[in-house]
Protein backbone atom coordinates (compact mmCIF):
# COMPACT_ATOMS: atom_id res chain seq x y z
CA UNK A 1 0.00 0.00 0.00
CA UNK A 2 1.19 3.41 -0.93
CA UNK A 3 1.68 5.51 1.86
CA UNK A 4 1.43 9.34 1.06
CA UNK A 5 3.49 11.89 3.81
CA UNK A 6 2.10 15.38 3.31
CA UNK A 7 3.75 17.49 6.25
CA UNK A 8 7.12 18.13 7.44
CA UNK A 9 8.19 16.88 10.76
CA UNK A 10 9.63 19.24 13.73
CA UNK A 11 13.03 18.91 15.53
CA UNK A 12 12.95 20.47 18.66
CA UNK A 13 15.91 19.91 21.00
CA UNK A 14 15.45 17.26 23.12
CA UNK A 15 11.86 16.84 21.73
CA UNK A 16 10.79 13.27 20.26
CA UNK A 17 7.60 13.81 17.63
CA UNK A 18 6.04 10.34 16.67
CA UNK A 19 3.98 10.41 13.32
CA UNK A 20 2.16 7.83 12.09
CA UNK A 21 0.12 9.02 8.92
CA UNK A 22 -2.33 6.82 7.63
CA UNK A 23 -2.11 6.23 3.85
CA UNK A 24 -4.26 8.46 1.93
CA UNK A 25 -6.84 6.25 0.25
CA UNK A 26 -7.76 5.15 4.10
CA UNK A 27 -7.38 8.37 5.87
CA UNK A 28 -11.61 8.98 6.25
CA UNK A 29 -11.57 5.30 8.34
CA UNK A 30 -7.54 5.29 10.33
CA UNK A 31 -7.17 8.94 12.04
CA UNK A 32 -3.20 10.29 11.96
CA UNK A 33 -1.78 9.99 14.85
CA UNK A 34 0.86 12.48 16.13
CA UNK A 35 2.78 12.42 19.65
CA UNK A 36 4.88 14.74 20.70
CA UNK A 37 7.12 14.36 24.05
CA UNK A 38 8.46 17.21 25.32
CA UNK A 39 11.81 16.43 27.24
CA UNK A 40 12.60 18.18 30.38
CA UNK A 41 10.25 21.06 30.46
CA UNK A 42 8.04 22.34 33.71
CA UNK A 43 4.63 21.54 33.07
CA UNK A 44 3.59 25.60 33.89
CA UNK A 45 5.87 26.54 31.51
CA UNK A 46 3.81 27.15 28.64
CA UNK A 47 0.93 29.60 28.38
CA UNK A 48 -2.15 27.88 28.77
CA UNK A 49 -0.48 26.38 32.77
CA UNK A 50 0.04 30.17 33.60
CA UNK A 51 3.14 30.06 32.49
CA UNK A 52 5.40 33.65 31.53
CA UNK A 53 5.96 32.21 27.82
CA UNK A 54 3.84 32.68 25.18
CA UNK A 55 3.01 29.61 23.37
CA UNK A 56 -0.44 30.38 20.89
CA UNK A 57 -0.61 26.68 19.45
CA UNK A 58 -0.14 24.94 22.60
CA UNK A 59 -2.70 27.15 24.42
CA UNK A 60 -5.43 26.57 21.41
CA UNK A 61 -4.94 22.82 21.35
CA UNK A 62 -5.54 23.33 25.30
CA UNK A 63 -8.09 25.42 24.72
CA UNK A 64 -10.40 23.17 21.89
CA UNK A 65 -8.54 19.46 24.00
CA UNK A 66 -9.01 17.58 26.54
CA UNK A 67 -6.64 18.89 29.38
CA UNK A 68 -5.49 16.05 31.58
CA UNK A 69 -5.53 16.39 35.36
CA UNK A 70 -4.38 13.38 36.74
CA UNK A 71 -1.16 12.33 33.96
CA UNK A 72 1.72 10.76 35.29
CA UNK A 73 5.09 9.94 33.95
CA UNK A 74 7.71 7.58 34.99
CA UNK A 75 10.42 10.76 36.35
CA UNK A 76 12.93 10.01 34.11
CA UNK A 77 13.14 10.26 30.10
CA UNK A 78 14.49 7.44 29.08
CA UNK A 79 11.39 4.61 31.06
CA UNK A 80 9.30 7.36 29.91
CA UNK A 81 10.09 6.64 26.53
CA UNK A 82 9.72 3.06 27.02
CA UNK A 83 6.36 3.52 28.47
CA UNK A 84 4.96 5.86 25.41
CA UNK A 85 6.35 3.50 22.52
CA UNK A 86 5.39 -0.06 23.81
CA UNK A 87 2.05 0.73 26.80
CA UNK A 88 3.94 -1.15 29.16
CA UNK A 89 5.15 -0.57 32.49
CA UNK A 90 8.82 0.50 31.75
CA UNK A 91 10.66 -2.34 34.13
CA UNK A 92 8.31 -4.62 31.45
CA UNK A 93 9.85 -3.21 28.34
CA UNK A 94 13.26 -3.52 29.84
CA UNK A 95 13.69 -0.02 30.97
CA UNK A 96 12.89 0.68 34.28
CA UNK A 97 15.92 3.09 34.93
CA UNK A 98 18.58 4.50 32.98
CA UNK A 99 21.33 3.48 29.56
CA UNK A 100 22.69 0.89 32.40
CA UNK A 101 22.43 -2.81 32.10
CA UNK A 102 22.22 -3.11 35.81
CA UNK A 103 21.67 -6.73 35.91
CA UNK A 104 18.16 -7.80 36.22
CA UNK A 105 15.49 -8.06 33.09
CA UNK A 106 13.77 -4.76 33.83
CA UNK A 107 16.70 -2.51 33.98
CA UNK A 108 18.67 -3.49 30.99
CA UNK A 109 18.76 -0.25 29.77
CA UNK A 110 17.64 -1.38 25.75
CA UNK A 111 14.40 -1.78 24.93
CA UNK A 112 13.30 -6.06 24.85
CA UNK A 113 11.40 -7.89 22.27
CA UNK A 114 8.89 -9.03 24.58
CA UNK A 115 7.28 -6.18 24.05
CA UNK A 116 5.78 -3.94 20.34
CA UNK A 117 6.69 -0.52 19.93
CA UNK A 118 4.08 1.96 18.82
CA UNK A 119 5.21 1.70 15.29
CA UNK A 120 5.29 -2.19 15.01
CA UNK A 121 2.01 -2.14 15.54
CA UNK A 122 0.40 0.25 13.27
CA UNK A 123 2.98 -0.07 10.21
CA UNK A 124 1.13 -3.75 9.46
CA UNK A 125 -1.94 -1.61 9.72
CA UNK A 126 -0.92 0.76 6.79
CA UNK A 127 0.65 3.57 8.63
CA UNK A 128 3.36 5.30 7.90
CA UNK A 129 5.77 5.58 10.75
CA UNK A 130 8.04 8.30 11.26
CA UNK A 131 10.32 9.69 14.24
CA UNK A 132 11.77 12.81 14.88
CA UNK A 133 14.01 13.95 17.80
CA UNK A 134 15.80 11.85 20.81
CA UNK A 135 14.98 7.90 20.75
CA UNK A 136 16.77 6.97 24.18
CA UNK A 137 15.79 3.41 24.76
CA UNK A 138 19.15 1.62 23.83
CA UNK A 139 22.44 1.92 25.48
CA UNK A 140 23.63 0.40 21.91
CA UNK A 141 23.74 4.19 20.38
CA UNK A 142 27.24 5.05 19.12
CA UNK A 143 28.18 4.17 15.04
CA UNK A 144 30.25 0.81 15.68
CA UNK A 145 27.20 -0.25 17.97
CA UNK A 146 24.29 -2.92 17.24
CA UNK A 147 21.59 -1.31 15.64
CA UNK A 148 18.93 -3.93 16.89
CA UNK A 149 17.04 -1.44 18.58
CA UNK A 150 16.96 2.04 16.61
CA UNK A 151 13.93 3.52 15.36
CA UNK A 152 14.01 1.95 11.47
CA UNK A 153 15.09 -1.75 13.77
CA UNK A 154 11.27 -1.07 16.17
CA UNK A 155 8.95 -0.47 13.05
CA UNK A 156 9.58 3.34 11.80
CA UNK A 157 9.91 4.27 8.06
CA UNK A 158 12.12 6.95 9.01
CA UNK A 159 13.98 8.58 11.30
CA UNK A 160 15.95 11.77 11.94
CA UNK A 161 17.34 12.63 15.50
CA UNK A 162 19.86 11.08 18.64
CA UNK A 163 20.62 7.76 19.79
CA UNK A 164 21.99 8.89 22.53
CA UNK A 165 20.31 11.03 25.04
CA UNK A 166 21.17 14.32 26.76
CA UNK A 167 23.49 16.41 24.26
CA UNK A 168 24.83 19.22 23.20
CA UNK A 169 22.78 21.69 21.47
CA UNK A 170 24.85 22.62 18.90
CA UNK A 171 26.93 19.49 18.55
CA UNK A 172 24.71 16.42 19.52
CA UNK A 173 26.45 13.10 19.76
CA UNK A 174 24.82 10.40 17.89
CA UNK A 175 22.64 12.65 15.53
CA UNK A 176 21.43 9.83 13.38
CA UNK A 177 18.99 9.92 9.70
CA UNK A 178 17.22 6.70 9.37
CA UNK A 179 20.29 4.30 10.44
CA UNK A 180 23.11 6.47 9.32
CA UNK A 181 25.26 8.51 12.29
CA UNK A 182 25.74 12.29 10.85
CA UNK A 183 27.34 15.26 11.75
CA UNK A 184 25.53 18.43 12.66
CA UNK A 185 28.07 20.37 11.46
CA UNK A 186 27.64 18.90 7.68
CA UNK A 187 24.15 18.08 7.85
CA UNK A 188 22.40 21.34 5.75
CA UNK A 189 19.19 20.29 8.05
CA UNK A 190 20.73 20.96 11.21
CA UNK A 191 20.98 24.38 11.75
CA UNK A 192 20.74 25.76 15.41
CA UNK A 193 20.67 29.35 16.42
CA UNK A 194 21.56 30.28 19.69
CA UNK A 195 18.45 29.74 21.54
CA UNK A 196 18.09 29.85 25.30
CA UNK A 197 15.65 27.71 27.32
CA UNK A 198 12.57 29.94 26.78
CA UNK A 199 12.92 30.97 23.73
CA UNK A 200 13.73 26.81 22.87
CA UNK A 201 10.12 26.22 24.31
CA UNK A 202 8.98 29.63 22.29
CA UNK A 203 10.37 27.83 18.82
CA UNK A 204 8.81 24.41 19.90
CA UNK A 205 5.57 25.84 19.78
CA UNK A 206 6.05 28.00 16.54
CA UNK A 207 6.65 24.56 15.21
CA UNK A 208 3.73 23.04 16.55
CA UNK A 209 1.70 25.58 14.75
CA UNK A 210 3.39 25.00 11.46
CA UNK A 211 2.39 21.08 11.51
CA UNK A 212 -0.81 22.06 12.34
CA UNK A 213 -1.47 24.64 9.83
CA UNK A 214 0.09 22.16 7.47
CA UNK A 215 -2.85 19.38 8.61
CA UNK A 216 -5.24 22.17 7.75
CA UNK A 217 -4.31 23.13 4.59
CA UNK A 218 -4.31 18.85 3.69
CA UNK A 219 -7.89 18.75 4.90
CA UNK A 220 -6.42 16.10 7.93
CA UNK A 221 -7.45 18.09 10.78
CA UNK A 222 -10.52 16.75 11.95
CA UNK A 223 -8.98 13.03 11.24
CA UNK A 224 -5.73 13.76 13.45
CA UNK A 225 -4.89 12.82 17.17
CA UNK A 226 -2.51 14.69 18.25
CA UNK A 227 -1.49 14.39 21.99
CA UNK A 228 1.30 16.84 23.63
CA UNK A 229 3.30 15.32 27.07
CA UNK A 230 6.38 16.09 28.99
CA UNK A 231 8.60 13.65 30.23
CA UNK A 232 9.69 13.81 32.96
CA UNK A 233 9.29 17.87 34.09
CA UNK A 234 11.66 20.40 34.51
CA UNK A 235 15.29 18.98 34.85
CA UNK A 236 16.97 18.88 38.16
CA UNK A 237 20.05 17.31 37.08
CA UNK A 238 23.26 19.17 38.64
CA UNK A 239 25.17 18.52 35.61
CA UNK A 240 27.45 21.76 35.12
CA UNK A 241 27.38 22.89 38.41
CA UNK A 242 30.81 22.20 38.68
CA UNK A 243 34.06 22.13 36.65
CA UNK A 244 36.75 18.92 36.10
CA UNK A 245 39.90 18.38 33.87
CA UNK A 246 37.83 18.02 30.69
CA UNK A 247 35.54 21.02 31.25
CA UNK A 248 37.26 23.89 33.20
CA UNK A 249 35.70 26.19 35.96
CA UNK A 250 37.50 29.42 33.31
CA UNK A 251 36.33 32.15 31.54
CA UNK A 252 36.03 31.75 27.89
CA UNK A 253 39.83 31.48 26.18
CA UNK A 254 40.53 34.41 24.19
CA UNK A 255 41.90 31.96 21.59
CA UNK A 256 41.64 28.29 20.78
CA UNK A 257 43.43 26.19 23.23
CA UNK A 258 42.78 23.36 21.47
CA UNK A 259 42.67 21.69 17.84
CA UNK A 260 39.77 22.29 15.47
CA UNK A 261 37.92 19.51 14.30
CA UNK A 262 36.37 18.60 10.81
CA UNK A 263 32.74 19.70 9.75
CA UNK A 264 32.81 16.01 8.50
CA UNK A 265 33.85 14.05 11.53
CA UNK A 266 31.11 12.08 13.55
CA UNK A 267 31.75 12.23 17.63
CA UNK A 268 31.15 9.79 19.66
CA UNK A 269 31.16 9.40 23.56
CA UNK A 270 28.58 10.37 25.67
CA UNK A 271 26.91 13.74 26.24
CA UNK A 272 28.88 16.24 26.86
CA UNK A 273 31.30 17.30 24.27
CA UNK A 274 35.19 18.08 25.14
CA UNK A 275 34.95 20.53 22.70
CA UNK A 276 33.40 22.77 20.34
CA UNK A 277 34.68 22.02 16.36
CA UNK A 278 36.46 25.46 16.38
CA UNK A 279 38.89 24.33 19.71
CA UNK A 280 37.10 26.13 22.32
CA UNK A 281 37.17 23.77 25.53
CA UNK A 282 33.69 23.38 26.76
CA UNK A 283 32.99 24.67 29.91
CA UNK A 284 31.48 23.75 33.53
CA UNK A 285 30.93 25.32 36.58
CA UNK A 286 30.26 28.74 38.58
CA UNK A 287 32.24 31.11 36.74
CA UNK A 288 30.24 29.87 33.63
CA UNK A 289 27.04 31.81 32.06
CA UNK A 290 25.14 28.72 30.35
CA UNK A 291 24.30 29.00 27.06
CA UNK A 292 26.71 29.38 24.22
CA UNK A 293 28.71 26.23 22.40
CA UNK A 294 31.40 26.05 24.59
CA UNK A 295 29.16 25.46 27.94
CA UNK A 296 27.38 22.87 28.82
CA UNK A 297 25.00 23.32 32.54
CA UNK A 298 21.87 22.07 33.62
CA UNK A 299 19.75 24.96 34.91
CA UNK A 300 19.41 22.98 38.37
CA UNK A 301 16.47 22.13 40.71
CA UNK A 302 15.39 25.79 41.60
CA UNK A 303 14.51 26.42 38.02
CA UNK A 304 13.45 23.06 38.25
CA UNK A 305 10.79 23.50 40.50
CA UNK A 306 9.44 26.96 39.45
CA UNK A 307 8.99 25.29 36.18
CA UNK A 308 6.66 22.91 38.08
CA UNK A 309 4.37 25.07 40.32
CA UNK A 310 1.00 24.65 39.45
CA UNK A 311 -0.61 27.33 38.03
CA UNK A 312 -3.29 26.64 35.69
CA UNK A 313 -4.08 23.40 34.40
CA UNK A 314 -2.63 19.73 32.57
CA UNK A 315 -1.75 18.52 29.78
CA UNK A 316 -3.71 18.87 26.06
CA UNK A 317 -4.60 17.15 23.45
CA UNK A 318 -6.60 17.15 20.40
CA UNK A 319 -8.62 14.56 18.59
CA UNK A 320 -10.61 13.63 15.31
CA UNK A 321 -13.65 14.65 14.95
CA UNK A 322 -14.96 11.26 16.62
CA UNK A 323 -13.42 12.42 19.73
CA UNK A 324 -15.52 15.75 20.17
CA UNK A 325 -18.33 14.87 22.51
CA UNK A 326 -15.49 13.08 24.50
CA UNK A 327 -13.48 16.57 24.52
CA UNK A 328 -16.32 18.67 24.77
CA UNK A 329 -17.58 16.88 27.84
CA UNK A 330 -14.09 16.70 29.43
CA UNK A 331 -12.98 20.35 29.06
Amino acid sequence: MKRSFWGRAILCAGAAVLMMVCAAEAAAAKPNIIVILSDDMGFSDIGCYGGEIRTPNLDALAADGIRFTQFYNTGRCCPTRASLLTGLYPHQAGVGHMMQDRGTEGCRGDLNRRCATLAEVLRPAGYGTYAVGKWHVTRFSQADDSKHNWPLQRGFDRFYGTIHGAGSFYDPSTLTRDNTPVSPFADPEYRPSAYYYAAMIDRMDQGIGRLVAQLKRAGQWENTLLVFMQDNGGCAEETGRVGNKLHPDQPRPAQPTLAPLSAAAILGGGSVPDQTRDGYPVRMGRQVMPGPADTYIAYGKAWANGGGLPRSGPLGQNGPASCRTLRRRSA
